[in-house]
């Protein structure tokens, strides 16, 4: 499974490390950290900076030993440079020195002392939930998957999906969100690893199944390009793609 936080810290703060490890994969937020995850025989810099690229957000364990290791600050600069959020948890009272000092944001900081890091389990989650909500929304934004078709339906209209292995699922315009027709797009079905939507069909008011052709496409006049300038039409595009740490794929529609 593809992690979605880098831990960065001295590693005279290894233990507090774990317990930030810990508390996130506990809740089901995979991480990497160096001392276990880096893979024996492998190029420890080029290791560091793959898993850097590859996460959502960066927790650092801020300390004075952090704050004094070159290692954290090029960790900390390389997550700056790709824009990847960084959470502070100061594990003592210091403050940002050096070049952490200038990626550091206040705003992002939050104390986890006197007390054991475990005890702020919460405050963590707290911190690191929003921004993999956003992340997530911005990686659905740019990956919506390979496009299937597009039409151009009513709200009366049903939208069916011809899977590969020959099925048709119906959805109806009018139950399409609102507020996800102009931003990201709805996921409408999950199916197995073998089978894929190959195509799609407008079924108009009054339609039946009957009306699809032997290659699944919709027979009827009402095709998308008739109805584009209709009132109250709406254009609907479907794409399939690989659901985020999940094992099915997804039909997604967006509309315009």
């Amino acid at each position: 499974m593809t992690h979605r936080v880098f831990i960065s810290y001295s590693s005279q703060d290894e233990r507090a490390a774990d317990a930030v490890c810990r508390a996130l994969e506990g809740n089901g937020i995979r991480c990497w950290i160096s001392h276990r995850d880096n893979k024996a025989g492998a190029s420890w810099s080029e290791m560091i900076l793959a898993a850097i690229n590859e996460a959502r957000i960066v927790v650092l364990v801020l300390s004075g030993h952090s704050n004094t290791s070159s290692m954290v600050a090029r960790e900390i600069e390389r997550a700056a440079g790709k824009n990847i959020p960084i959470v502070s948890l100061r594990i003592e009272d210091v403050m940002p020195s050096g070049s952490l000092e200038f990626f550091l944001s206040a705003n992002h900081w939050f104390d986890a002392y006197p007390l054991p890091v475990e005890h702020y389990a919460d405050a963590l989650l707290a911190a690191v939930r929003p921004f993999l909500r956003k992340r997530a929304g911005k990686d659905a934004a740019q990956n919506k998957g390979t496009l299937v078709g597009a039409l151009v339906v009513e709200e009366t209209d049903e939208i069916l999906a011809i899977t590969l292995g020959g099925g048709v699922i119906r959805t109806r315009v009018v139950e399409v969100r609102e507020t996800s027709r102009d931003t990201m797009g709805v996921q409408l079905i999950n199916l197995g690893k073998r089978d894929a939507v190959v195509g799609i069909a407008r079924n108009a008011e009054g339609a039946g199944e009957d009306d699809l052709d032997e290659n699944g496409e919709d027979g009827t006049e009402d095709t998308a390009s008739a109805d584009s300038g209709a009132a109250g039409a709406t254009a609907v595009e479907v794409t399939a793609g690989a659901v985020d740490d999940g094992d099915d794929d997804q039909a997604d529609g967006s509309s315009d």
